[in-house]
């Protein structure tokens, strides 16, 4: 078991979303390439529609998309 669970059993781990899309980022370069907007366009678009995922104000519309 986590230490941190340990200590507070009833938290509940919630991941930043600044660093959730920070590691996207860092995986796509990753992957394709840090010019990966010019020689991958569909990456690109996938990259802006999971910001848009994590642009929502409610974990309920964040779901939803």
């Amino acid at each position: 078991m986590d230490v941190v669970a340990q200590v507070f059993p009833q938290a509940v781990h919630h991941e930043c979303i600044f660093h959730a899309l920070q590691e996207v980022q860092e995986r796509i370069k990753e992957v394709y390439g840090a010019d990966y907007a010019e020689t991958h366009p569909e990456v690109e678009r996938l990259r802006e529609e999971i910001n848009h995922i994590f642009d929502a104000r409610t974990k309920c519309t964040a779901q939803r998309r």
